[in-house]
């Protein structure tokens, strides 16, 4: 049976949008993707009621959104959700710090479905936006660099562009043996992808 329903009166937006989000959260959590998003769209609907089109408040449903839509493999719906948190996100005049922590997360999450739908150019195009990014906000943090140089080098390795990707692995290996010295991991993916592209003209020493 769906719990869906009896919200309060509709002028009473604030009500109404805990309401959706508690309701969307249970669903989510059980895995009822379809009324999961029924519910949080209600909490988007009703935030841009509270709030306008163009505020912050909206951000963190449009990106819940576009999760739920990302794990049904409903890519190009993910894609407006997460275009819209991103033009929401430069629009709103946010701190530099939270806005770029925002726009890693969506950069990132923009670049896996670019990924997955196997357009090699718009993955690389936000995967690099996403290292860009954190490089500026998290210059010190070098171990949040190890997983987008990983994702780059795939990248590249699957446009066949063999000697970047060779580049990519081999900054993501120096970096986590900076890191963790003897205790970093052997990464036997990325030396196996290393060793499968591995081509005289591109020597890996």
């Amino acid at each position: 049976m769906d719990i869906l329903l009896k919200f309060p009166k509709e002028e009473n937006y604030e009500k109404t949008e805990k309401f959706a989000q508690e309701l969307g959260s249970l669903h989510l959590r059980k895995k009822e993707y379809n009324l999961a998003i029924q519910n949080y769209r209600i909490c988007l609907e009703t935030k841009m009621k509270r709030f306008g089109l163009s505020h912050s408040e909206l951000i963190s449903t449009l990106n819940i959104l576009a999760d739920i839509y990302y794990q049904q493999e409903k890519y190009n719906d993910a894609l407006v959700c997460y275009n819209q948190s991103y033009r929401m996100i430069v629009k709103t005049g946010m701190q530099q710090q939270q806005q770029d922590t925002q726009l890693i997360q969506v950069y990132w999450k923009i670049g896996l479905i670019y990924k997955h739908k196997k357009s090699w150019s718009e993955a690389l195009k936000y995967f690099s936006k996403t290292l860009k990014t954190v490089k500026v906000a998290f210059q010190n943090s070098k171990e949040k660099f190890i997983p987008i140089y990983k994702e780059i080098g795939e990248v590249y390795y699957n446009m066949g562009t063999y000697e970047d990707s060779i580049k990519f692995f081999k900054k993501a290996i120096k970096t986590e043996k900076e890191l963790l010295g003897d205790s970093a991991s052997n990464n036997l993916e990325i030396y196996l992808k290393i060793v499968n592209l591995y081509d005289p003209r591109y020597p890996f020493s």
